[in-house]
């Protein structure tokens, strides 16, 4: 796989995805302004809307309705009925892609700082042998020991990330899918930029992910007195731990079976279902050493997955983009 030679920006095309599910619309409206203003121009902006028709709807309607400056970025929104995020990059990488040589990725809550994407593109640039790369956390009270973390040992964080258009048409050619339903959608990408998208051939090198110090974002802060944010800071501590049996899987098909990404089960009950069978021993030793990850895995397993709609991608609304209010 060739790697992409540094051009200017002007004569590149980028895009930047938001993947959006259960974000207000004033939230998303903020998230695409700062966005605005990080992007380079001659972009294209794709709001990829997940489990959240109402949202993909209203946030439709304000665009369409608004009379846009002229501009030269241009947004996209997508309703994906399947809430899903595994499905959302699945979507974007085999129905969305549209040849871009450079795809950022952001979360529907991320305000991207004004030189973020600039600074993470330069630095992908730089290491040509790269396949993507990843912005890191400046604001919260772990992202100081996961800032210094990724600088030391990499990492691919799903607040803002990046990946080639090389890598994206492979991806798409071998027909490389997320295993649905997984919440480290991050971890097991980066897992396969890591690998050079080859576990079967290549070794593991975290410096196939470019890790740039001077790419961030800002969120909003939780409040303690607020229930809503107990509620999804309790939720996401379950997810969290339900991710670290996903990576511990994932690990053990691409570093002890050799398997190729496209050869990965397609969804999370088959992820457990065949690491139990084909792993037995590193399954047990992992579930008695990690009694709270795998109950939490198991709690996930109970919920009933319809998978029939994670094909469907339609596109809601295209339109010239410029900062919008009131938000």
């Amino acid at each position: 796989m060739e790697s992409v030679s540094p051009v200017g920006e002007s004569d590149r095309k980028l895009s930047l995805v938001i993947f959006a599910a259960r974000e207000s619309l004033g939230t998303c409206i903020r998230t695409l302004n700062a966005a605005h203003d990080a992007l380079p121009p001659h972009g294209t902006i794709d709001v990829l809307v997940n489990g959240n028709p109402n949202l993909a709807r209203s946030l439709s309607e304000i665009l369409a309705g608004y009379k846009a400056l002229p501009t030269t970025l241009c947004v996209r929104v997508w309703n994906l009925p399947l809430g899903d995020k595994a499905n959302a990059w699945n979507a974007y990488f085999h129905n969305v892609w549209d040849g871009e040589k450079l795809v950022f990725f952001i979360d529907g809550y991320v305000r991207l700082l004004p030189n973020a994407l600039r600074n993470l593109m330069k630095a992908v640039d730089s290491r040509p042998s790269s396949l993507g790369g990843s912005g890191v956390p400046t604001v919260g009270r772990t992202s100081a020991a996961l800032r210094t973390a990724m600088l030391v040992h990499g990492g691919f964080h799903g607040n803002l990330c990046c990946v080639k258009g090389d890598v994206i048409e492979d991806l798409r050619r071998r027909r490389i899918r997320i295993p649905l339903g997984v919440y480290r959608v991050d971890s097991i990408l980066g897992a396969v930029l890591s690998f050079g998208l080859n576990p079967r051939d290549m070794a593991w090198d975290p410096l196939r992910v470019v890790v740039c110090p001077d790419a961030s974002w800002n969120i909003d802060e939780k409040s303690v007195w607020r229930w809503r944010d107990w509620r999804a800071k309790l939720n996401q501590v379950e997810r969290q731990l339900r991710g670290e049996m996903e990576n511990a899987a994932v690990k053990f098909f691409f570093t002890e079976l050799k398997v190729q990404p496209e050869e990965l089960p397609k969804d999370v009950r088959q992820l457990s279902l065949a690491w139990r069978k084909l792993g037995k021993d590193s399954y047990q030793k992992f579930t008695s050493h990690n009694l709270l990850s795998a109950f939490a895995y198991w709690r996930h397993l109970q919920q009933t997955s319809d998978w029939t709609m994670k094909d469907v991608c339609q596109l809601v609304v295209q339109t010239p983009f410029s900062k919008t209010g009131p938000f």
